[in-house]
């Protein structure tokens, strides 16, 4: 994980051009119910990255962040409001158990519109729904707010997948998991692999690029949100900035 010793002040997170939806999805505090007993791993070939976080850990974190407001998991269900082939390009959900706070997620790239479906042979880990994407890979994914935490599950669809995931930093630095490939024989029978990562308050995501052989679909995408920093913390950067601008200003006279 990267470390920052000075935060030199707030980053704000904007999406542009995103639509607000008139639908209500909220998110749960469970991740990976795995209702339907289907065999999920860490992806093993990124297990081992400094980023990387298991399922089982941000199982733990999210149900966390739950509680306390800050994060929750996005499970694409009707019955948490989520209307089933309706497309657009960005969603509004609420997250926590107050469901007072808001996340947009955008998909922010040369592709259509993305949604929540159901069957074409995919069976998902929390209920009858997950998310599916019109056009074409890579997709890449914007959030209003930067995340500290951020993991989803990739689902099996009768063909084989090799996934490359990156994440942008709010520094706009990168860091891109090794290729994992799912299912190989392409019939449903693969092992679904879960892509769980971390960053820092200081240099949280502020999206994510998922590049693949073809469409992949995805299902419970979990989320906690970085906190903002404090106005006195803010300040303080801010005259930190310009104390040191005011010495270097004055030792080139």
């Amino acid at each position: 994980m990267k470390n920052h010793n000075l935060i030199l002040g707030a980053v704000a997170f904007t999406v542009l051009g995103v639509a607000a939806n008139s639908f209500a999805q909220s998110t749960v505090g469970v991740l990976d119910p795995n209702l339907h007993g289907q065999t999920l791993q860490d992806s093993p070939n990124n297990v081992g990255n400094a980023n990387f976080v298991t399922e089982a850990a941000m199982s733990s974190v999210v149900a966390t962040a739950f509680a306390n407001n800050t994060g929750g998991v996005m499970n694409f269900d009707n019955a948490s409001g989520w209307p089933v082939n309706t497309s657009q390009t960005s969603w509004t959900v609420s997250y926590g158990v107050s469901g007072t706070q808001s996340l947009i997620f955008a998909r922010n790239d040369s592709g259509l519109q993305m949604g929540s479906t159901s069957g074409s042979g995919t069976t998902d880990v929390s209920g009858g729904q997950y998310l599916g994407f019109g056009g074409s890979a890579p997709e890449t994914l914007t959030f209003s707010q930067g995340l500290t935490y951020w993991g989803a599950t990739e689902l099996n669809r009768n063909a084989s997948r090799t996934v490359t995931l990156s994440f942008t930093l709010a520094d706009n630095s990168v860091i891109t998991y090794s290729a994992q490939t799912q299912d190989p024989s392409g019939n449903n029978t693969g092992a679904l692999n879960f892509y769980g990562f971390q960053a820092s308050a200081a240099d949280p995501i502020k999206s994510v690029t998922v590049n693949a052989n073809g469409l992949v679909r995805w299902d419970d995408m979990a989320f906690v949100v970085a906190p903002v920093p404090e106005p006195g913390t803010m300040a303080v950067a801010a005259m930190g900035g310009a104390a040191l601008l005011f010495f270097r200003r004055r030792s080139v006279r």
